[in-house]
C-alpha cells in the first residue's frame, strides 16, 4: 500500500490486507487493521490534513457512482465469488447510500481522522456511515481519496483504481478464488 500526495489530493491505495473483512477478496486469513499504513509519510500527511483539524466530509454521491460501477463490472464478469462475502454487504451499502442520496444527504460530515501513537496508521472514525464506507472500499481494487477543499475542508470518497481490467486480462483475479 502507498499514500500518494499530489497537489490537493491524497490517495490511499488500498491493499487487500487493509480492507475490512467484508471488502477483502479471498486469499488471506480474516484480519482488519482498522487503519491505513502511512508508508513513513507521517509529516507530509499530517501537514496535508491541516494537523488533523478542519471539516471532513464523505461524498456519498461520488462513492455511490464510483463503487456501483465497479461492482456492476464485477457482477458482469461473474467475479462476485472472488470476494469473501460475495459482495452482498457492498450491495446492501449501495442500497442504503441510494436512499440517503435520494433524500438529499449526499455529504456526510465526520470527525477528523486520527493517527496512532506510533505514527504508522491513519484511521477514519468508526461511526456507522464510515463502517459502511470502508466496506465499499474493495481490497486491491479501490483507492480512498481525500481531496483538500480550501485550507481546512476535506472531501473523502472511494474510487476504482482501474486495475480490474488488468487483473481480468492477466488472470490474476483467478488467484482470488478458493
Amino acid at each position: 500500500m502507498s499514500i500518494i500526495i499530489n497537489n490537493d489530493i491524497l490517495t490511499i491505495e488500498l491493499p487487500n490486507s487493509e480492507a475490512t473483512i467484508n471488502a477483502q477478496h479471498n486469499g488471506i486469513k480474516d484480519r482488519t487493521v482498522n487503519g491505513y499504513y502511512l508508508s513513513n509519510n507521517y509529516e507530509e500527511v499530517y501537514e496535508f490534513l491541516n494537523h488533523l483539524e478542519g471539516n471532513f466530509y464523505v461524498d456519498f454521491l461520488r462513492v455511490y457512482n464510483n463503487i456501483s460501477s465497479l461492482i456492476s463490472k464485477l457482477d458482469d464478469e461473474n467475479l462476485n465469488g472472488a470476494f469473501k462475502t460475495k459482495l452482498l454487504p457492498q450491495k446492501a451499502c449501495l442500497d442504503s447510500l441510494k436512499y440517503l442520496i435520494t433524500n438529499g444527504n449526499s455529504l456526510y460530515k465526520i470527525s477528523s481522522p486520527t493517527i496512532n501513537d506510533q505514527r504508522k496508521y491513519i484511521k477514519l472514525p468508526n461511526d456507522r456511515a464510515i463502517v459502511d464506507f470502508k466496506d465499499l472500499c474493495l481490497g486491491d481494487l479501490t483507492n480512498i481519496i481525500i481531496k483538500k477543499m480550501g485550507v481546512d475542508s476535506f472531501l473523502i470518497y472511494a474510487e476504482d483504481n482501474k486495475k480490474i481490467d488488468e487483473f481480468i486480462k492477466t488472470k490474476k483475479i483467478v488467484e482470488w478464488f478458493k
